[in-house]
């Protein structure tokens, strides 16, 4: 589910959050120092957010070193490129494995699939209906066009928590937690001012000393007394020196 952390942390993409323009899913640029860089269009629904997300990291596959903006709708034929970052996409969060138990286990036990079953297990996977429709299409779970049928019927998706499903989790911020971590770091080491810091954190200073604060505190719960606390952290202090 915390996708956006995964490909940050574990892969080493740097992926921001900006406003696009609507018919922009997302840009990839790759920098030598900086590495890999993906830009994901804030204004899209978090579903749509993360097939964006994984379009860019497959343009990496494709190649590295070519800069590479991922636009929703063409009326031309998408190239080879494209067609295999959507795929990849896909791929990556709906296994085929896991959808084919999933579904096999609600028609065993339903004896049959309906539109509810399909709003549930797109919640589950954290894609939209459309997204999971056309996968179970592409495996042959459900017949081709299922999808153009049910959206022309004036299908519309609620919102998880109107049809008593629970909320996932979402990281819209517009930086990476990384970046923020060094910006906050380098103010604590006195290299950028507030202002510096404001600027690389897209916010007035205000914000900034609040996005400060709340990056060295942590909540912590005291285990002798099983109560919380707020606990301030030294980012400059060595947890090595001391076991050494």
């Amino acid at each position: 589910m915390n996708l956006r952390a995964m490909l940050e942390w574990d892969v080493g993409l740097r992926i921001f959050y900006l406003d696009l323009p609507l018919a922009v899913a997302g840009m990839y640029a790759y920098h030598a120092e900086l590495g890999a860089c993906l830009v994901v269009n804030r204004k899209h629904a978090p579903e749509r957010r993360r097939v964006s997300m994984l379009h860019e990291y497959a343009s990496m596959f494709v190649d590295r070193f070519k800069p590479h903006i991922a636009a929703l709708a063409t009326s031309t034929r998408k190239p080879a490129s494209e067609r295999f970052a959507d795929a990849f996409a896909l791929a990556f969060l709906l296994p085929a494995t896991g959808i084919r138990q999933r579904f096999h286990d609600i028609v065993s036990s339903t004896n049959d699939f309906q539109v509810a079953d399909l709003r549930r297990l797109a919640h589950f996977y954290f894609v939209s209906v459309e997204s999971m429709a056309q996968r179970l299409e592409q495996l042959g779970l459900i017949a081709k066009g299922s999808w153009k049928r049910i959206s022309g019927a004036n299908f519309a998706p609620q919102e998880a928590s109107e049809t008593g499903l629970r909320p996932q989790p979402i990281n819209d911020q517009p930086y990476p937690e990384r970046y923020q971590f060094l910006a906050v770091s380098a103010h604590e080491r006195d290299e950028i001012g507030e202002t510096n810091l404001a600027h690389f954190l897209r916010c007035d200073i205000v914000t900034a000393r609040e996005i400060v604060a709340n990056t060295l505190t942590s909540r912590e719960v005291v285990e002798a007394i099983g109560e919380e606390r707020d606990v301030r952290l030294d980012f400059q202090k060595s947890l090595l020196a001391a076991a050494s």
